[in-house]
Formats: C-alpha cells, structure tokens, sequence
C-alpha cells in the first residue's frame, strides 16, 4: 500500500486509506445484511490489511470495532447516518474505553455522562485512545449513575467535544495517532447506543469484533513474514549454493507454513461461526 510509510513516518493516519476501501464498498460488502454481516469477508480484510502494518491495525479499528457497535446498536437517525459515513469511508471514529486510572478494567471507569435536559453531558478522560486524533466521533464508555457495570453506557461523541491531553509514543504503529483524551461535551439522547445502562453489553460486542479482527491481522502478519523468509532464503548464499536448497531450513520454513494453515483455518472458522444470529 503506497500510503504506508508515509504514514508511519508523519505518524498520521490516512483518512485516503479508509476513503479509498469505502469507494470500492469492500467495507459496505462486509456490513452487508445488517447488523451482522459477513464475518467471512470481515477476515479475509483484516488478513489483507495485515500489509499495512499499523495502517491496517487503524482501519480495522472503525470498520470492526466501531461499526460493530452502530450496525447492531445504533437505533436512532443520528447513528444511522454515523454508519453510513463509516462505510462510505468518509468517517473516522474511534472507541473509548480504557483510563488514566483504571486502565482497562471497566469496574474503574470515572467518566460519566449526566441527565443536561434533552441530552447527556459527558466528562472524563480516556487514554490509549487509537485514532484519538484522527477521529471525527468517539464511542465512548461512560458511568450514567450508580456503581457497577449495570451503569455503564456507551454514547457517541463529536470531534469537538475531545481534547488531546497528550499523544502517546508508542513501538511502531505510529500511524494509529494513540492519545490521551480529555472529554467535555453535551450530546443528545440519539448520541446513546443501545440504552442507558447497556454500555457493557455493547463493549462487549465490539470488542469480540475487534479481537477477531486482531487474529485474522495476526495470521496475515504471519504469511507476510514467511513470505519474506523465503524470499531470503533464495537471495542468500552460504556455502556455494543458496539457502534455500539446505534441508533443514526447507523443512522450518514447512513447519511454519503448516502452522500457518491451522492458525488460518481455526480464524476462519471461528468467523463464520461467531456472530451468527441467535
């Protein structure tokens, strides 16, 4: 992919990357029916984008993790067309859990979000927040009142309500622009996904998206990296012939290879069996 190292060297995420699969409606494909789609197709893309290196990490963050979220959860006309610029690529978002305090353990989660008239006002801070300054929305998990995970929600809010607090350095993937964000916004009832107090619930439901998502990128990490061995092994020579024709690395290179297809085959089945209606 072209836009790559570009972005690893800026450290910006490019939108063209997400706007250019949302022209060829792979990420609409993949959405297609509602609101589960097709696991399948949604594998097979993350293995593809396991090219892109942190690139494709990002992309899969918005059409898995985010769109997840909306396909099934998103009920009102606000939401609706929040999808819908999700698969068109011409939004970014981004999801919000994890804490300054409490890292990821939901039961510490201090962001709130309280009854302001027709709507929520929403404060808090949120950290390892990939695509933090990309985003054009967050999905943000917020405390609507009480303890325990019974109250918690999961709203929608804009750009402008989401403040860099600091942009966090990180070993590679510096195109994921991870931050540290400060919330402070007022967001309409249409903002809630699901209903107050089922924030969890949805998490939950994006986040298996996600991590399936993270198996598939793994496997095609795993094919680029052997691809790139081989190549190696028939560039480079040691005693007067290439590496390629010494047996003992022909048969690791087989080894890994097998492995692969396994690792292959339980991420694809596991997709087509996951999310099945019911």
């Amino acid at each position: 992919m072209p836009l790559v190292p570009e972005a690893e060297e800026t450290g910006e995420f490019p939108r063209a990357a997400l706007a250019a699969l949302g022209r060829t409606g792979l990420v609409r494909e993949r959405w297609t029916p509602l609101p589960d789609g097709d696991p399948g197709r949604a594998a097979i893309l993350a293995e593809e984008l396991a090219r892109a290196g942190g690139v494709g990490v990002g992309v899969g963050v918005v059409v898995e993790t985010v769109a997840a979220a909306l396909a099934r959860y998103g009920r009102s006309d606000l939401l609706a067309g929040t999808l819908e610029g999700v698969l068109a690529g011409d939004l970014v978002g981004c999801f919000g859990a994890s804490e300054p305090a409490g890292g990821s353990d939901v039961n510490g989660i201090g962001t709130t979000a309280v009854r302001d008239g027709a709507g929520w006002r929403v404060r808090g801070e949120k950290k390892y927040l990939s695509l933090g300054r990309a985003a054009d929305f967050a999905l943000v998990l917020c405390r609507t009142g009480g303890s325990g995970l019974a109250a918690l929600t999961l709203l929608r809010v804009p750009a402008e309500g989401l403040r860099e607090v600091k942009r966090l350095a990180k070993l590679g993937a510096a195109s994921l622009e991870t931050t540290w964000t400060a919330i402070d916004a007022w967001v309409p009832d249409e903002a809630v996904l699901g209903r107050p107090g089922l924030g969890l619930t949805v998490a939950t439901w994006a986040l298996s998206h996600e991590r399936m998502a993270v198996a598939a990128h793994a496997a095609g990490v795993c094919e680029l990296a052997i691809g790139l061995a081989c190549a190696h092994l028939h560039r480079r020579s040691q005693f007067g012939r290439p590496l390629i024709e010494h047996q003992a690395l022909r048969l690791r290179l087989a080894r890994l290879q097998a492995e692969l297809v396994v690792l292959r085959s339980g991420v694809h089945g596991a997709a087509a069996t996951a999310f099945r209606p019911g």
